[in-house]
């Protein structure tokens, strides 16, 4: 039989049915996707993966889904201009882990513990991650207190900077409440000093330092870190 070439116009209608077909499996998957989320989340965190950032009365900012971490702290945006993180592109959404919160705080409610969670903006996601967890699952705080501190070490990179301390009950009348506080600090001061402090009024701590061992234009020496880290543990 005689073999025919597919004119320019067949390839082109070819090509296009396609990338039609294609585009619409994109589609399918974008709803997909979409519908997942909104199965997963209330739907104000819904509006948040969306660039819409309006928890309810309670439930601070930070708590909208893709917020920042930068300069200690967590914040939905930065200079007030709406950005939420790009990073949404890329990150996977989860289910809540209600279990997991309530385990951890019955578990200082009962034993009558402090839990203290410290170092740099890391955990800084660490902490605040936990407290829009607990909200989410119904548990409030009876008591928030934020106390800034005047820093005195060698650098601006040394020594806690700000604390904050919560007090979580199942409700705002409860009496028996999970203590958990956060000492934000890029790198531990050298003496010790306020490591003993959270020490002496913790019975569970959780840290991690690292980052800020990053100068802008190269690590570090291992040696001072492991250093500071001896030095630290040694006070604890």
């Amino acid at each position: 039989g005689k073999f025919k070439l597919p004119t320019l116009t067949e390839l082109k209608s070819e090509k296009l049915a396609k990338e039609a077909v294609e585009e619409a499996k994109r589609r399918e998957e974008r709803e997909r996707e979409e519908q997942r989320r909104r199965d997963l989340y209330e739907p104000w965190e819904y509006e948040s993966t969306r660039g819409v950032c309006r928890p309810p009365s309670g439930i601070p900012d930070s708590c909208c889904l893709g917020s920042i971490s930068a300069g200690g702290g967590v914040n939905w945006s930065l200079g007030g201009n709406g950005r939420y993180c790009k990073a949404q592109d890329w990150f996977n959404y989860t289910k809540h882990s209600s279990e997991a919160v309530d385990t951890i705080l019955n578990v200082l409610i009962v034993n009558n513990w402090t839990l203290t969670i410290t170092g740099d903006s890391v955990m800084a996601q660490v902490a605040f991650a936990l407290e829009c967890e607990w909200l989410r699952q119904g548990w409030v705080n009876v008591k928030k207190s934020i106390r800034e501190r005047e820093r005195t070490g060698p650098s601006w990179r040394y020594g806690v900077f700000y604390i904050v301390e919560w007090s979580i009950g199942r409700d705002m009348r409860s009496e028996n409440v999970a203590r958990i506080q956060f000492y934000e600090q890029y790198r531990p001061m050298p003496d010790g000093a306020e490591i003993q402090e959270i020490t002496n009024s913790s019975q569970l701590i959780f840290m991690n330092f690292g980052a800020h061992y990053w100068t802008g234009l190269q690590w570090e020496p291992q040696d001072a870190y492991r250093k500071e880290m001896k030095g630290l543990l040694e006070h604890v």
